[in-house]
């Protein structure tokens, strides 16, 4: 990632099970409260996007590369996310924000590739809300 970019990039990502968190949102705001513990993820490079549809419902894509392929990393990776969540992005701005609530979780699938041996992660996410400020 080029941290000289004029453009914010995503810089760090964080993850939480939503029974762990308690988010303060008001329909049709921006922005939100949340209040939890998160899991650092470790990743290399990481792109969000939010498209509000025809419908006025957002859809969210997501997707992340972790390079630490161990044994260990995948254990942990898989119960991580054997549960719904809320995903938190920090930018090289300083801005962060969360997509997901308790009501519109994100569900985060893993796959592992050969060459270059990488974890991808990533979901797809249609809700009433996308990204929100926090």
């Amino acid at each position: 990632m080029n941290n000289n970019s004029k453009h914010r990039q995503i810089k760090s990502v964080g993850f939480t099970w939503t029974e762990n968190a308690q988010v303060l949102h008001h329909p049709g705001e921006p922005k939100a409260e949340v209040e939890a513990v998160w899991t650092l993820l470790p990743v290399t490079k990481a792109t969000c996007s939010d498209k509000v549809e025809d419908t006025g419902l957002h859809t969210v894509e997501f997707s992340a590369l972790i390079t630490d392929t161990s044994c260990l990393e995948y254990i942990l990776l898989v119960e991580l996310f054997d549960r719904p969540g809320i995903l938190r992005l920090n930018y090289t701005d300083g801005s962060q924000c969360i997509v997901g609530d308790d009501e519109f979780p994100v569900w985060v699938t893993t796959h592992q590739s050969d060459s270059p041996s990488v974890f991808q992660l990533s979901f797809k996410r249609t809700a009433p809300h996308g990204i929100l400020f926090i």
